[in-house]
């Protein structure tokens, strides 16, 4: 097909302004790329404008014979080609159309592909439709890409043919070509004498010489058709190859085409900087505001650092008060698992119930007793540097990251505020109260009792019974039988007293364990309680800013995509320019 690397690299330079079109809609800012964009549509409705080919010549000339070589259909069993005197103007249409636009020129659509890039306008013959003459010097050679000249080489001598192009203007002649149809017919000696004479010819009356090709239009079609036998040979027999090199090389290097294309490189190119700049100033903008956002996330971090740093000597005091409130309670332990109770009457059900003092209960109000200001201290200071942070946020991301009205500007959010400290003591003052509830040390004082009195119940018994053996040992056996019996009873009365003892002190030390031990737990569970209420604190701050920077970081990849294509984008056109270059020196 004529002119195909031009065609090539006009669709490659069209597939490349589509994608610039696409970046401009998707680039920051694209509300603003109208402009670019009516441009870009303008560019690309220009590169599609079809070649125009101007075919003239005097009837039976063979000039239908030779368009159905040159683009390989046959007009004639298309329809297209009606038997009329009138010029005709051939458009690419999906099924074939006549419009008749003036009385002498009717527009034929054809669904031939062709036709897509190459328009073609055929005069019925010069010598019949000389008032048409100023009709298509007027209106199309101006325009043409090519006019091509067909002349028989039965008759190269039509005056009508040489007095229609008397009418061309001299500066449009440049884009003249003569084509000697039937040459098939002629020797190569005669061809060559009717060669010369045209030349001649042409330089006596236009001062010039125009690109004369001999062909047979009829050996080219047949050849091309695929009819034929020999096609190769039958084509290089017809001439028409060197005919098909020149237009080529006309298509393809013509200067209005070649500056079009180098006019729409360049506007493209000047448009993808612009888009360039845009997006790198926008990427610019992204960073700044993904390195803001990971500021303010590892600054609220190394706060909660800060402020659980502030809070550890709350922490160490109170488990300084707690250890004195296990002293205390170690004392009442002494007190409620004492040697009387074991001796002491279990109280009926009918009888007052004695209400013992409870050890959790004494330990959780010793360590409420110490430790409430404290941790009322700790929750305004917590309060304090939340504000700080806030603050801090608001005066580092002002007109770069959306924040919610008010925040970190009003110091007085008392309501808010007053929240976070309830919470605070209130969480530390419940977290105190299961830790103390979950030692359970009520849970060892009564079996403890239970135990040491099951023993403790038999004193009374055995004290009566050994004073009696003694007197009956004494009675039958003497003062040392009773000495003996006595001090046997004695050391049993000693064990008993003993067990006793130990069942409490068992009772005794169990407690006591439970709070030497609960020392560390403690110590864990109010740092781990402390950096949840902490993190909580500042959860405000993260929930802002999370989403940002995770949206952020999106967008950020997305720069960085629309960059890559933008490079690979410039990198294309600059390929391009290049290849229009090379195809304007071939041509």
């Amino acid at each position: 097909m004529i002119g195909d690397d031009y065609f090539n690299l006009r669709s490659r330079i069209g597939t490349e302004l589509l994608a610039l079109g696409a970046a401009l809609r998707e680039a920051p800012g694209a509300e603003s790329a109208g402009e670019a964009a009516v441009i870009l549509d303008n560019l690309l409705a220009s590169l599609k404008e079809p070649f125009v080919f101007v075919v003239v010549g005097e009837v039976n000339t063979g000039k239908s014979t030779f368009l159905n070589a040159l683009f390989g259909q046959d007009f004639s069993k298309t329809g297209v080609m009606p038997t009329t005197d009138k010029v005709l103007y051939f458009k690419h249409g999906p099924e074939t159309k006549l419009t008749p636009v003036t009385p002498t020129l009717v527009e034929v659509q054809a669904p031939a592909d062709f036709l897509r890039d190459f328009h073609i306008v055929d005069t019925p013959g010069t010598n019949s439709i000389d008032s048409e003459h100023q009709l298509i010097t007027e209106r199309f050679v101006p325009v043409a890409d090519l006019v091509l000249f067909v002349f028989s080489a039965m008759n190269p001598w039509g005056a009508s043919a040489w007095q229609f192009l008397e009418k061309v203007h001299r500066e449009w002649m440049r884009n003249v070509v003569f084509v000697l149809q039937q040459s098939d017919l002629r020797s190569p000696e005669e061809i060559q004498v009717i060669s010369d004479y045209m030349a001649e010819l042409c330089r006596a009356r236009f001062g010039r010489e125009f690109p004369l090709f001999p062909i047979s239009g009829k050996k080219a079609y047949l050849a091309r058709s695929g009819g034929a036998i020999g096609a190769d040979t039958l084509l290089e027999e017809s001439g028409f190859l060197k005919l098909e090199a020149h237009l080529n090389r006309v298509v393809q290097s013509q200067p209005a085409r070649q500056k079009k294309l180098a006019s729409t490189l360049q506007i493209a190119r000047q448009l993808l900087d612009q888009l360039r700049e845009r997006s790198v100033a926008a990427t610019r903008n992204i960073q700044r505001r993904s390195g803001l956002l990971a500021e303010l996330l590892t600054e609220r971090e190394m706060q909660v650092d800060r402020t659980l740093k502030k809070l550890l000597p709350a922490l160490e005091a109170t488990e300084r008060d707690y250890h004195e409130g296990v002293l205390r309670v170690a004392g009442l332990t002494n007190d409620l698992l004492a040697t009387r109770r074991a001796f002491q009457r279990p109280p009926s059900p009918e009888d007052e119930p004695v209400r013992q003092q409870s050890l959790d209960h004494r330990l959780l109000h010793e360590l409420h007793h110490r430790t409430g200001d404290r941790w009322r201290q700790m929750g305004l200071m917590l309060e304090e540097d939340v504000r700080q942070y806030d603050r801090y946020v608001r005066s580092q991301s002002r007109q770069v990251l959306p924040l919610p009205e008010g925040f970190g500007e009003n110091d007085d959010r008392s309501g808010a505020e007053s929240e976070l400290r309830r919470r605070f003591t209130t969480r530390i003052d419940s977290a105190l109260r299961r830790f103390v509830q979950a030692l359970r040390l009520d849970d060892d004082i009564e079996p403890g009792i239970q135990r040491a009195r099951q023993t403790a119940r038999w004193l009374p018994l055995l004290i009566p019974l050994v004073a009696v053996l003694a007197g009956v040992a004494g009675w039958l056996g003497g003062w040392q039988a009773a000495t003996i019996v006595t001090g046997s009873g004695a050391m049993l009365v000693a064990v008993v007293y003993l067990i006793t003892q130990m069942r409490l002190a068992s009772a005794r030390n169990a407690i006591l364990d439970k709070l030497e031990e609960s020392t560390g737990t403690l110590r864990e569970m109010l740092a781990e309680q402390l950096r949840e209420e902490t993190n909580h604190a500042f959860s405000k701050a993260r929930e802002l800013l999370e989403p940002l920077q995770y949206a952020t970081s999106t967008v950020e990849q997305d720069a960085a995509q629309r960059m890559e294509r933008l490079r690979r984008l410039g990198e294309s056109l600059d390929t391009l320019a290049a290849d229009a270059a090379r195809l304007g020196q071939a041509g």
